[in-house]
């Protein structure tokens, strides 16, 4: 799976909103562009498409721009990607099976991309841009800190705490014992 641009450039927009959240500052387009080193143009056809999924505020006018419309805790990698990505699952089958594949009853493929969708799921739907802001905090210290609203800088942010088990039938140890 290749993740988009819009989602990258999605999550650093939400990142450097974050930053700010705890000020109530609302963010140009022009602040996010300049801080983050990319194009005003294409960040406002993002941060529209951000504010139609309710995952950013906007007001117009003067003191206007865009906040997070919850916190940063609450926005997960998952509802990004599902926004932005107009493929995410894996493979169409995956997605209403039954509707999207003619041998859905009989396939195993189908079982093993179904395994692989729960597993990046259960990955993303996980990792909030919060814990991007505490990771971002702990890589760079403190001085250059991205540090969200409500967040510490060095804040715990490890690998282990996003790894997951699957339920599938199809685990390693049940193929092996099927041999």
């Amino acid at each position: 799976m290749k993740i988009s641009t819009q989602t990258r450039y999605s999550l650093r927009i939400l990142s450097e909103l974050a930053k700010h959240a705890e000020t109530g500052i609302r963010i140009t387009t022009h602040q996010i562009a300049e801080s983050q080193g990319l194009s005003e143009k294409y960040l406002e056809s993002i941060t529209t498409k951000l504010q139609k999924g309710g995952l950013v505020t906007s007001s117009k006018g003067f003191g206007g721009g865009y906040r997070l419309a919850m916190p940063a805790s609450e926005i997960t990698l998952g509802m990004v990607m599902r926004m932005m990505e107009t493929n995410y699952f894996v493979t169409h089958c995956v997605k209403d099976p039954e509707i999207n594949c003619k041998i859905y009853k009989t396939c195993v493929i189908h079982e093993f991309l179904d395994t692989i969708e729960a597993a990046l799921s259960g990955v993303v739907d996980n990792v909030a841009i919060q814990d991007l802001c505490d990771r971002y905090a702990q890589k760079n210290g403190s001085e250059d800190a991205l540090v969200c609203a409500n967040g510490e800088a060095g804040g715990a942010f490890d690998v282990d705490d996003f790894r997951f088990e699957t339920s599938s039938a199809f685990s390693r140890s049940t193929i092996q014992a099927q041999r």
